[in-house]
């Protein structure tokens, strides 16, 4: 408060978008701030005979006490983070008692629950977040943005990144009918945000942590996922590449939680207590709901509001699977096709649809021939992007994806072998390693 009122101009903005009155629990210092705080949103003088004027005659000698008992302005910002640690502290305080009473008096488990996620809240700093802005502090925010490079996910393609701009906080959808590969695309793209230090939490339903390690390493060691799913792997070389996979791989921040039978209470509880920035679930219509009485529509609506929930206020992205309804062969899939619920459509920031190509009579023998290993993306929704659709090649026997580059089928025959190939992007090399029928096993 002191820094406040001796120096305004330099620190009023970032004060005032960080704080609110509940922060202080001294009611004078509440007052004073409150004060302080319509003058900065009238673009008043913020100073001490300003503020004591507005807060009233009863505080003209609190202000100035306070005045004189700042040693410097300097330190504004180590008196501001020791403020807000503060009441971070005593809001934790005041739960954990609420909740030690609850449990002596045998209080009701659900409220517990709520509590102790209310405690979670409060320990990742986020239970205190603003969520109500002036357009005075909209303003200021903006302009406190302007100059400084955003930040969005990295998903390891090119193209793909030309699309998708989401940043934290974004709910992402990636759609497909069974057996196309949509886990094996979740697991690339979660080692792909660990690599580059976002902390991922993987939500598996369906695949437990012994197959999910076998996809895992058949994709970072190019080792046949057949071979490794017979527990064959006795070859020099193979080994050799496993043992290298798994150097590059010990220390990223990537978390695998074999999830069947949890809620998304669950959900937020794990990712909040672990500190995570990109919860991916595999898939969403697995997810259980603690009101076993919902049919399948309301309770899929219910799960993807309170995920969309989880990433707004937690800042959170979430990449959750989903199912696709059955439709006709040749037939290419909207967002009409989401199964269970439309509300999955309404919510998501991006939606991403994976699957095979209808056939084509026009295409080329070579085209046809390569159907099995060729998917698309197809970016349905996209409210910060543009919409469309990517070439991608996935091969299945080192469950490994990789985009299609341009003028593909135009180059001529290559050998097998490791060799350098332009993408989409002009200028931009990729190292990738070609497989029978002209397929790209890693890019």
């Amino acid at each position: 408060m002191g820094s406040l009122l001796v120096d305004a101009p330099g620190c009023a903005a970032e004060i005032m978008l960080a704080l609110t009155d509940e922060d202080f629990q001294s009611p004078d210092c509440r007052t004073v701030f409150n004060a302080a705080r319509a003058l900065w949103e009238e673009d008043s003088p913020v100073d001490p005979i300003t503020v004591a004027a507005r807060a009233g005659e009863a505080y003209r000698r609190f202000v100035r006490e306070i005045e004189e008992v700042t040693p410097t302005a300097a330190h504004w910002r180590g008196y501001l983070d020791a403020l807000r640690r503060q009441s971070m502290l005593l809001r934790v305080q005041r739960l954990a008692s609420e909740i030690a009473g609850g449990a002596a008096v045998e209080a009701d488990p659900g409220q517990l629950q709520e509590q102790a996620e209310q405690l979670l809240d409060a320990l990742s700093d986020t239970g205190g977040q603003r969520r109500d802005y002036t357009m005075t502090e909209l303003l200021t925010r903006f302009f406190t943005r302007q100059g400084e490079p955003r930040e969005y996910l990295d998903w390891g393609f090119p193209q793909l990144n030309r699309h998708l701009f989401c940043g934290m906080g974004a709910y992402v959808l990636l759609a497909a009918r069974p057996s196309v590969g949509k886990t094996a695309l979740a697991l690339q793209l979660g080692l792909h945000f660990a690599k580059l230090g976002k902390k991922v939490d993987f939500f598996s339903y369906e695949t437990d942590e012994e197959k999910a390690a076998d996809r895992i390493m058949s994709a970072q060691s190019l080792v046949s996922f057949a071979a490794i799913n017979q527990g064959g792997i006795a070859d020099e070389a193979s080994m050799k590449n496993l043992i290298s996979a798994k150097k590059r791989l010990m220390n990223r921040p990537f978390r695998l939680i074999e999830a069947s039978g949890m809620t998304v209470e669950n959900v937020r509880a794990q990712a909040l207590r672990h500190g995570a920035e990109v919860v991916i679930i595999d898939y969403l219509q697995l997810i259980a709901h603690k009101n076993g009485r919902l049919s399948e529509y309301e309770r899929v609506t219910e799960i993807s509001r309170s995920l969309q929930t989880l990433c707004k206020r937690y800042r959170l992205t979430v990449i959750a699977l989903s199912q696709l309804s059955r439709i006709e062969d040749n037939t290419e899939p909207s967002l009409t096709h989401l199964r269970s619920s439309g509300q999955l459509e309404q919510d998501a920031d991006a939606a991403m649809l994976l699957y095979r190509p209808p056939f084509n009579p026009l295409e080329s023998p070579q085209e046809q021939r390569d159907a099995k290993n060729r998917r698309f993306l197809k970016i349905a929704k996209n409210k910060n992007g543009k919409t469309g659709k990517i070439k991608l090649w996935f091969n299945g026997d080192i469950q490994t994806f990789s985009e299609q580059w341009r003028g593909y089928y135009e180059a001529p025959e290559q050998p097998a072998g490791d060799v350098e190939l332009g993408l989409a992007d002009p200028g931009q090399q990729h190292q990738v390693s070609l497989c029978d029928s002209k397929q790209t096993a890693q890019a």
